[in-house]
C-alpha cells in the first residue's frame, strides 16, 4: 500500500471517529434516557385536593364541597386523559428513585375525614379502581364536629383495606399554624400519628397536610426531622422531581368546576 492511499485511509478513520463523537455529544441526553425511558426529571405529579361531597352545596362552602357527579366526572376526566392515581409511598418512590414508571402519575387527596369520603367517594374510586389519600382530624372521627359527620375507625380500616385508600395525619385538632404556638402544633401532630398508628397501623410512609395549607419553616424543619416524607401545602401548582417534598403543592378544587375544567388547570 502507497503512502498516499496510508495518508487517504487515515483521513477517513479520523473523520469517521470525529463525525461518531459529535453524534453522541449532541445526542448523549437521548442515549442516557434509552435505557428508561421514564428516568425524566421534568417529570410533574399534580395533587388534586377534595373536601366534603354533598348533593347539595351550602352557598358559603362552594370552594370546598363538590357534588357526587362532580366527583365522577371528574374521575372519568382523569382516566380519559391517562392520568394514574397513586398512593404516597409510590410518590414518595418517584422523588427519591428519580424516576416513574408510571407515565402520568396523579395523586387524590381528601382532607379532614368527612363521612362523605366513604358514602360517595369510596364507592366511585373503587368502581374506576383508583387510589385515594385521606387526612384525617382525628378528634373528630366518628363523629359530626359541625355541619358534616365524619367516617368512624371502622370505616377508615374498611378503605384501606380495599388497597385503594390510605390514611394520614391532619392533626387532631385542626388548628392553624398561626392559631397555635409552635409545640401545641407539633403536639397535636404527634397525637393524631399515634392515634392513626394505633387503629390502624403504621404507615409505610409518614404524610401530612397542614391545616389551611398554613406553615412555617420551624414546623417543617421539624417534622421532617420526625420522620414525614411528604408535607403538604395548599400553594397551587405541579410538583416536580426538584421540587422540595416538605412543601408540595396541590389544586383545590372547588364546586362549578368541572372535570374537564380540572383537567384543563393541571395540564
Amino acid at each position: 500500500m502507497n503512502r498516499g492511499v496510508k495518508i487517504v485511509i487515515l483521513v477517513a478513520v479520523i473523520v469517521a471517529v470525529v463525525a461518531v463523537s459529535v453524534f453522541y455529544i449532541g445526542n448523549r441526553s437521548f442515549f442516557a434516557m434509552s435505557p428508561n425511558k421514564e428516568n425524566n426529571s421534568n417529570i410533574k405529579i399534580p395533587v388534586l385536593m377534595f373536601h366534603h361531597i354533598d348533593p347539595h352545596i351550602p352557598k358559603d362552602l362552594s370552594s370546598t364541597v363538590i357534588t357526587p357527579d362532580e366527583f365522577s366526572e371528574t374521575l372519568t376526566k382523569i382516566k380519559e386523559d391517562g392520568y394514574t392515581p397513586i398512593s404516597m409511598e409510590e410518590m414518595y418512590s418517584i422523588y427519591h428513585d428519580k424516576k416513574s414508571n408510571i407515565e402520568k402519575p396523579i395523586l387524590i387527596t381528601f382532607d379532614d375525614g368527612y363521612e362523605s369520603n366513604y358514602e360517595y367517594a369510596f364507592p366511585m374510586l373503587k368502581k374506576n379502581k383508583m387510589k385515594a389519600n385521606i387526612f384525617i382530624i382525628t378528634s373528630t372521627v366518628g363523629k359530626k364536629p359541625n355541619l358534616f359527620l365524619h367516617f368512624s375507625w371502622d370505616e377508615a380500616k374498611e378503605m384501606e383495606k380495599s388497597g385503594l385508600i390510605e390514611i394520614y395525619n391532619h392533626t387532631t385538632l385542626h388548628k392553624t399554624a398561626d392559631e397555635s404556638t409552635n409545640e401545641e402544633f407539633l403536639e397535636s401532630v404527634d397525637i393524631a400519628q399515634k392515634e392513626i398508628d394505633i387503629n390502624l397501623g403504621k404507615r409505610k410512609v409518614n404524610a401530612f397536610a397542614y391545616p389551611e395549607g398554613k406553615y412555617n419553616d420551624y414546623l417543617v424543619n421539624k417534622l421532617k426531622e420526625e420522620g414525614y416524607k411528604l408535607q403538604f401545602t395548599v400553594n397551587k401548582g405541579k410538583n416536580t422531581l426538584n421540587d422540595d417534598l416538605d412543601k408540595l403543592k396541590r389544586f383545590n378544587v372547588p364546586h362549578y368546576d368541572d372535570g374537564e375544567n380540572i383537567m384543563d388547570l393541571i395540564n
